[in-house]
């Protein structure tokens, strides 16, 4: 039986835990900031191990790592932990990311770097901000409406975009009062609290208002494979969090070919091999953007259970540490959208035509909060609806909102 270490961002892939044990695989599990929810993964994992800081996920980790001969890491982490899974994965001499691969894509702005080298498109980047420093001069290049990001973020928190010069500068300022738990210091002040770095410099790009396609793909034995691909929309400007996913994408397909061979490009040129990726393309005009990568499963893997895939985990695993070639079986459309909630505590609430959704996310603790992020979306509550073509999602979708009676405080 292969020993596999999983580390989990909690219900969102539950659904592999459970392939991967079905399928025969023994697990210990990491949890990150666990929440209510998590409860559900103890139920099917006896080893399951709790963090809520990076200090807590490298102390758990190498003490893990130091007295079990693991076979395998599965990576969903965020991108921030990649460099210790991938030295850890050299330490045992297992299949996966290796540390001289992970430097080149830790952070944005490295795998930037090399995508333009590569002739890949990107956005414009106009500016790189250093880590937790003010905006004291703007570039004369710099243009709006233009988006902020940290170099080595995740779930887009820190990101946001900005259309005058005035709000940019005020986002990079220091202020005086903390008024948020994980609000960043600054010497003896604290940063905005919209400001989320994860200890790394900001970015200052070009905006593209476009339609964003997400790609979940695989590398074995050196052979670059597109797995599962759908689209990403977002209606929580100035924000940019994912507030629709859904599959299939409608990318064209000769547009889908020439990504695949920019893709294949840049993972033949950083050597990456054994592992999963997500990368994310903005699209407007007819032209296309590459805007993100992580040698990882994303978050918005647990689309492809609804879509019909159950068995996605345990057969990437398999072709990796049995060298097996795998395809993915997915039949039904799929949506995962937000419930449009206002902000504010919920008093009551009751959807009385929930049978049409897959799954339902109810708001936690009943409160919803402005959508400055993908974690702000999940605890705001979403569902998953699956049907025979788009018309039904949206029928669906529509019928279930419909629905709901809600009073708040």
């Amino acid at each position: 039986m292969h020993k596999i270490l999983f580390l989990s961002q909690g219900y969102r892939t539950l659904s592999m835990i459970k392939d991967l044990i079905k399928n025969g695989f023994d697990l210990d599990v990491i949890i990150q900031m666990p929440n209510a929810e998590y409860f559900l993964i103890e139920k099917e994992v006896k080893n399951t191990y709790y963090l809520n800081t990076r200090e807590d996920f490298l102390q758990v980790f190498d003490n893990l790592i130091s007295k079990t001969k693991y076979d395998y890491i599965f990576p969903t982490f965020p991108d921030q932990y990649v460099s210790a899974i991938a030295a850890a994965n050299d330490r045992l001499g297992i299949p996966g990311l290796s540390k001289d691969v992970a430097d080149k894509i830790k952070e944005k702005k490295n795998y930037y770097e090399i995508w333009k080298n590569l002739g890949i498109p990107i956005p414009d980047i106009y500016q790189i901000v250093p880590n937790r420093k003010r905006l004291s001069e703007i570039s004369s290049d710099l243009k709006y409406p233009c988006i902020v990001k940290p170099s080595g973020g995740m779930s887009s928190l820190g990101v946001k975009i900005f259309n005058d010069e005035n709000s940019l500068k005020d986002f990079f300022e220091d202020v005086d009062v903390k008024v948020h738990d994980y609000q960043e210091s600054s010497g003896d002040k604290f940063k905005n609290f919209e400001y989320y770095s994860a200890d790394t410099d900001y970015l200052i790009q070009e905006y593209i208002d476009g339609e964003i396609v997400s790609i979940i793909g695989h590398v074995f034995d050196s052979q670059t494979s597109l797995d599962f691909i759908y689209d990403i929309r977002s209606d929580a400007y100035p924000y940019a969090s994912e507030t629709r996913l859904v599959y299939p994408s409608n990318i064209p397909k000769d547009k889908l070919e020439k990504i695949y061979e920019h893709i294949k490009k840049f993972i033949d040129n950083i050597n990456l091999n054994n592992t999963p990726f997500m990368v994310d393309i903005i699209i407007k005009n007819d032209e296309f953007y590459f805007i993100d990568f992580a040698a990882r499963i994303s978050a918005g893997a647990e689309l492809l259970k609804y879509a019909g895939e159950k068995n996605y985990g345990s057969k990437l695993v398999s072709s990796i540490l049995k060298k097996t070639y795998f395809s993915v079986d997915c039949y039904k459309n799929a949506v995962r959208q937000r419930l449009p909630f206002k902000v504010g505590k919920i008093k009551s609430l009751i959807i009385k035509k929930e049978s049409l959704a897959d799954y339902i996310k109810y708001p936690t603790n009943n409160r919803v909060t402005l959508p400055r992020n993908d974690i702000a979306i999940s605890n705001n509550g979403y569902v998953y609806i699956t049907g025979r073509d788009s018309q039904e999602l949206e029928q669906k979708y529509r019928n279930l909102i419909d629905s709901i009676e809600i009073d708040y405080e």
